[in-house]
């Protein structure tokens, strides 16, 4: 596969033409519409103008569709005159009309809130919402994609659970877990309970890619015992959804060792198409059922983009943001997989300045030359200024150069060139009605770009020249971000040319997935890894971050993101044997229960690490019901084990907080529950069990679950002699004593406290 490097700075292919600009400004265009929409206003009117005078009245209709030209409709290529959907911001307690005008005019609307809406229209909507006076802002949903898995085919375990053993009454019970996602099998035993029936309290398939309609027919499974669905309507094949439930809420079954964190949480399963505003409904409604049933809740979301603001600041974040602010509901999102690949780049500008920066880019086969590449850029100043120009560059190799070192020749085009490969001709540059920031975004065919210049080149590389206004006053700052339609990938790259300008060096931070991590009150968790099977061709090293765990930090200096590391590679658990290209020779573990047979294998990736933190969380819930994101994450701020790659910071961008500590929350959830005065009846964490027991590799601990008047701690051999015994009395809840193991010798023993009101017991080794 020939590799192609293009630089981030739009060159000209012809060395004799002269370079002319390529940036549309967006500035003049209505206020109401973003980029994206923008765009499609702009060619429905060019559309309309040849074609109106066909139609009767000369309205334009979905009936045009499949004639009219396509566009990319935030990641998904659409005809111009198809529905789209949107995030719809009105004015204050003016949502309620909006909604109900588009239901009763037949399109799809959903009240969020007091200012959101979420829709899918017919395309000629889009003006009438324009100019609508109770609407403030129309967004194009995004078609987000998931932080899909890398599967292995490895030997050994790496269990869902955390190496020090973990004996508590904890287990989420009473706790509703919600996961969006694709690739569900509802039935698998992982999510079965013991009775036979599912722990599933809903399953709402939206995975029906539902471009051509106006209505999403599903409607929400609540009894998923009668129901004879086994798995998604659309299917990606990936299994991803059932790997990620597993891990966060898995049934324990027998000696199965493969179960989830929180197995005795309630389950809701909601296949997904990733769409936002699909995805702002979704949470809706997991919020909706939960609030019903009066239980706390956790979502967990594997999912993102790398293009976007990287502030939290769009109306999906906001609309998001608000629904996890409130008691006893928390969403949890996994940071992204691209921390060992070069996405970003960044650099400081003195007034006047120049520089370049340029595009590593690889084209597979199956690739097509309406293959997109985006680069989207955006300054830090919130001063609604547009103090740059970014023009599209190439950096050439001559055919038959035998001189190895031989830098390439950056070579500029003119505008006309370039409408062939920008896509809407031209690069879209404006200021961002919510976060007043600058933006330039970027999408090129590159592959149209190889195959119609490449054979006259040995090197092709693609890149922008990105200069700071001679009229600023101040050095300004720009970042940006690049991602390449699959199959082809690209990366920004530093580079040698005849230039005598900076080529901007590239790194991998200030990646936090956009669509999920962004999210204000987020979670955002990154991987670390717990096991490397013996053999394996591995660059990870266990205990420290997996080297595909994206990192922060963010352009929003009030949040930290990622907050937290969990287990994420070479993880054990559920496969999905209704996926369409699952392969049984690829499981590396069968479980049979209740005369079928069940599938498990390993995958990584922050999706993995991202669902023990969810499950971490409802026990949590489960223990202090009212724990808003606040507290969780000032319980992850506190008791996060620190890594010696931090050299004693509180927080870095790569390791955020630290690695999860799941014992060490449960303590302080446990506190913060905590009542005073405090009696033996009161059981604030609602736990009927006095204690939970944790093991290390020199104590056994005992946490106390409720608040106690008095409690008895005695560890017996198992031919029943005392051989420890400690009283205590007005015990508070998230009150610990840890015992020395080093006084007993090698064996088994009985640990058992007892109190007023209850007695636990259970076998502890000491090794």
């Amino acid at each position: 596969m020939k590799k192609y490097m293009l630089p981030v700075v739009f060159c000209a292919l012809a060395l004799s033409s002269s370079a002319q600009t390529t940036q549309h400004q967006e500035t003049t265009s209505n206020a109401k519409l973003d980029r994206t929409l923008r765009a499609v206003q702009r060619q429905q009117e060019a559309y309309g103008l040849s074609h109106r005078a066909t139609r009767a009245g000369g309205a334009l209709t979905t009936a045009d569709s499949l004639a009219a030209p396509t566009i990319n409709y935030n990641g998904t290529r659409q005809s111009i005159l198809a529905p789209l959907s949107l995030i719809i911001t009105t004015q204050p307690n003016a949502s309620t009309d909006v909604a109900e005008m588009l239901q009763q005019a037949g399109q799809h609307a959903t009240r969020i809130s007091a200012t959101t809406v979420t829709a899918r229209v017919a395309p000629e909507w889009l003006a009438r919402l324009v100019e609508d006076q109770r609407v403030v802002q129309l967004t194009a949903s995004k078609r987000l994609r998931p932080f899909l898995a890398k599967a292995r085919a490895a030997t050994g375990v790496d269990r869902v659970h955390q190496k020090d053993n973990l004996y508590t009454p904890f287990t989420g019970k009473g706790v509703i877990v919600g996961v969006i996602d694709q690739s569900f099998e509802f039935k698998h035993m992982g999510f079965m309970g013991e009775d036979g029936k599912s722990r599933a309290k809903m399953i709402w398939d939206r995975s029906k890619d539902y471009e051509k309609d106006l209505q999403s027919t599903a409607a929400p499974i609540l009894d998923v015992d009668a129901s004879k669905q086994t798995h998604d309507t659309y299917d990606t094949g990936s299994g991803h959804g059932t790997h990620v439930t597993n891990i966060a809420v898995g049934s324990k079954h027998g000696n199965n060792p493969y179960y989830g964190v929180a197995p005795n949480a309630d389950i809701i399963m909601i296949p997904s198409a990733f769409a936002q505003d699909e995805i702002i409904e979704d949470v809706q409604k997991i919020k909706e059922y939960a609030e019903k049933q009066q239980q706390p809740w956790v979502v967990n979301m594997s999912l993102g983009s790398v293009i976007g603001p990287h502030d939290g600041s769009t109306d999906y974040d906001q609309a998001m943001d608000k629904m996890a602010r409130g008691k006893g509901g928390i969403i949890t999102a996994a940071m992204g997989n691209e921390g060992d690949q070069l996405l970003h780049a960044s650099s400081a500008f003195q007034p006047g300045e120049t520089k370049h920066l340029f595009v590593d880019y690889f084209k597979d086969q199956d690739g097509t030359e309406d293959d997109l590449t985006y680069i989207d850029f955006w300054g830090i100043d919130t001063n609604a200024t547009e103090q740059f120009t970014i023009t599209p560059i190439l950096a050439l190799t001559q055919n038959g150069n035998d001189d190895e070192d031989a830098e390439p020749q950056i070579t500029k085009r003119n505008a006309n060139f370039w409408k062939k490969y920008l896509d809407e001709g031209q690069i879209l540059t404006g200021i961002d009605p919510n976060n007043k920031r600058e933006y330039h975004y970027v999408a090129v065919k590159i592959n149209k770009l190889l195959a119609d210049i490449g054979k006259k080149y040995d090197d092709v590389i693609f890149g922008l020249e990105i200069t700071a206004k001679k009229t600023n006053t101040t050095p300004a700052t720009l970042h940006g971000w690049i991602y390449a339609d699959a199959p082809n990938s690209a990366e920004f790259t530093e580079l040698a040319t005849n230039s005598t300008l900076e080529s901007i060096k590239p790194d991998n931070l200030y990646i936090v997935g956009e669509g999920a991590a962004s999210i204000p009150s987020a979670i955002a968790v990154g991987s670390f890894t717990t096991h490397v099977p013996k053999g394996a061709k591995s660059d990870e090293k266990e205990g420290t971050r997996s080297t595909f765990s994206s990192n922060g930090p963010w352009l929003n200096a009030n949040y930290t993101k990622p907050a937290v590391l969990a287990p994420g590679s070479y993880i054990m658990s559920a496969l999905n044997q209704y996926a369409p290209d699952f392969d049984q020779d690829e499981a590396s573990y069968s479980s049979k229960w209740n005369n079928k047979t069940y599938r498990y294998g390993y995958q990584e990736g922050t999706s993995m690490a991202t669902p023990f933190v969810a499950g971490s969380i409802a026990l949590w819930l489960e223990a202090n019901p009212q724990l808003s994101y606040t507290d969780v994450l000032d319980i992850i701020k506190a008791t996060s084990t620190k890594h010696e790659d931090m050299a004693g910071k509180e927080w870095t961008p790569t390791y955020g907080y630290g690695l999860i500590n799941v014992y060490e929350g449960l303590k302080l959830a446990l506190k913060k529950a905590g009542k005073d005065p405090l009696t033996a009846i009161e059981r604030v964490s609602g736990s009927a069990a006095p204690a939970t027991f944790h093991t290390t590799a020199t104590q056994w601990q005992v946490l106390f679950n409720n608040p106690e008047r008095f409690a008895t701690i005695e560890v017996t051999s198992l031919d029943g002699r005392n051989l420890y015994r400690q009283q205590l009395s007005s015990i508070a809840q998230g009150d610990e004593v840890n015992i020395d193991t080093d006084r007993f010798t090698p064996g088994v023993y009985v640990l058992q406290v007892s109190t007023s009101g209850a007695k636990i017991a259970q076998k502890m080794v000491r090794q």
